[in-house]
């Protein structure tokens, strides 16, 4: 795909054959057409297994119920949330706030089309000290503020019937104590991304990689198709340092997670990712057994909740297990969970006091 490298994006044929290998994976995951349909639209990935279906390159079983061609309002709905994000740059740029777009609002455009990479919110990332001031800013544009955290901020509009989507303000990109992610320096990094017309900026394609595998590892791994696949349109269509991603992987005590999502990537979707840097990263043997008891690499998402009923129970059993793997130091991983665990309940018990 060097023309996908040379364009910043991919054409037809290419997310046709992306959503080739997509099908592909989900039903070997899932044993099932109704079933891959389903997981498939979970985890973000139909509008590309519905591409593949339609250009003939996938062919789903005789009578087969198939995805249906993108309606008006699928194709609408990615224009206003990147008309959204390019206003609200605009809105930083004049207050001064160095910040960058992450996740969906980054990685549509590398698609060729917005609507086969489905997104829901906007989110942009600023710095630490920066985060009040941004807070402000978005309140003061007509958001109501709905969640906060340690990493996050969550806003939807005041008006109900108004046009604009939530926004999540980040002022990290992983939960505090357990990596060491250098905001600052993403951002400074930053550049103008192709397309956007010079409104939106985007992390440099390094840090990219290194914030889709924060993500995937805060989500223990969960429903985490989406990031993969984006994982590997961006290996498709930019130019990846892979000296500098093992290094900044390393800094940021990321080289684990970073190397499940890059194993995950590349034998789901076929990203082009070198054999060297996977190796480079590989953690010792009996790590890398520990996690690959957890974590199955040529799945789509590598760990998948079961029964809903067991949602619960399941979870938090991931957290104290699939968290201290994806961590470069199990020790050190099982003591952030541990942390982690009595940070939640306190501030569950202060909600509840309150």
């Amino acid at each position: 795909m060097d023309s996908a490298a040379a364009s910043g994006r991919l054409d037809d044929a290419q997310a046709a054959a992306l959503g080739t290998r997509a099908a592909s994976s989900v039903l070997r995951e899932c044993g099932g057409w109704r079933r891959m349909l389903r997981t498939a639209r979970a985890e973000g990935l139909l509008p590309l297994v519905g591409l593949a279906i339609r250009s003939g390159r996938f062919a789903p079983p005789a009578g087969a119920a198939v995805p249906a061609a993108p309606g008006r309002l699928q194709t609408l709905v990615p224009v206003v949330i990147q008309a959204g994000a390019e206003s609200l740059a605009r809105s930083l740029d004049g207050e001064g706030i160095a910040h960058a777009f992450i996740k969906g609002i980054a990685s549509a455009p590398r698609y060729g089309r917005l609507w086969l990479r489905p997104m829901s919110d906007v989110d942009v990332l600023v710095s630490p000290a920066d985060f009040a001031r941004a807070r402000a800013l978005i309140a003061g544009l007509g958001y109501a503020e709905c969640y906060e955290d340690e990493m996050e901020a969550t806003f939807a509009p005041k008006a109900p019937d108004d046009f604009r989507v939530t926004v999540d303000l980040h002022r990290d990109v992983h939960y505090t104590g357990i990596h060491r992610t250098g905001v600052d320096d993403m951002l400074s990094r930053a550049r103008a991304a192709r397309g956007g017309g010079g409104a939106v900026r985007t992390l440099a394609p390094e840090d990219e990689i290194l914030v889709l595998a924060a993500h995937a590892a805060r989500s223990r791994m969960h429903m985490v198709g989406r990031s993969m696949c984006d994982v590997a349109v961006l290996t498709l269509t930019e130019s990846v340092c892979w000296d500098t991603v093992v290094r900044r992987s390393r800094e940021w005590r990321l080289a684990v997670a970073v190397w499940a999502a890059l194993s995950c990537a590349r034998r789901a979707f076929g990203a082009p990712v070198p054999a060297e840097a996977t190796g480079a990263l590989r953690p010792a043997p009996h790590h890398e057994a520990f996690v690959r008891l957890w974590l199955d690499l040529a799945r789509v998402s590598p760990y998948r909740l079961g029964r809903r009923a067991l949602a619960w129970p399941s979870q938090h059993a991931a957290m104290l297990v699939v968290w201290p793997a994806l961590a470069d130091g199990l020790l050190a991983g099982a003591w952030y969970v541990a942390r982690f665990s009595v940070r939640t309940l306190a501030r569950k018990l202060r909600a509840s006091g309150s």
